[in-house]
């Protein structure tokens, strides 16, 4: 699952780790074969060292999309919980609700005032304003 970007900064990678080995045993030991082999062994070296990175990071990427799949669906298991509890207790309010009216409405004589302000309001007729005396 590597990237061209990876692809290409492992190449970049490895080419400067060669020229490096390659260099410094050039350097010390004159030998150019043996710096060749050098560079070569620095090549393979960073290769195998990227790759062994690459797939760590790749594994650890994983882990950590598994666990935050598993967080998801928690928290939308817990949703659901929630919006059940809340479908009871609205359901709830609503039988409370219809309980309450009609006791009021078996309990008090016609036109009484209920426990409602709304229906109170409702009942009772608006004052008319007095006229000043002419």
């Amino acid at each position: 699952m590597s990237s061209p970007m990876m692809l290409k900064n492992r190449v970049y990678l490895s080419l400067v780790a060669a020229g490096v080995g390659f260099g410094l045993s050039l350097l010390v030991g004159r030998n150019f074969g043996k710096a060749f082999l050098t560079g070569s062994i620095t090549l393979i070296a960073a290769q195998v060292g990227a790759i062994a990175l690459e797939s760590q990071y790749e594994q650890g990427f994983h882990q950590r999309s598994e666990k935050l799949r598993a967080h998801i669906r928690s928290l939308q298991r817990r949703r659901m919980a929630v919006y059940q509890e809340l479908q009871q207790l609205t359901q709830e309010r609503d039988r409370l609700t219809t309980d309450i009216y009609l006791a009021q409405t078996q309990a008090k004589p016609q036109g009484a005032p209920t426990a409602n302000p709304w229906e109170n309001q409702k009942r009772s007729p608006l004052p008319q304003p007095s006229r000043p005396p002419d």
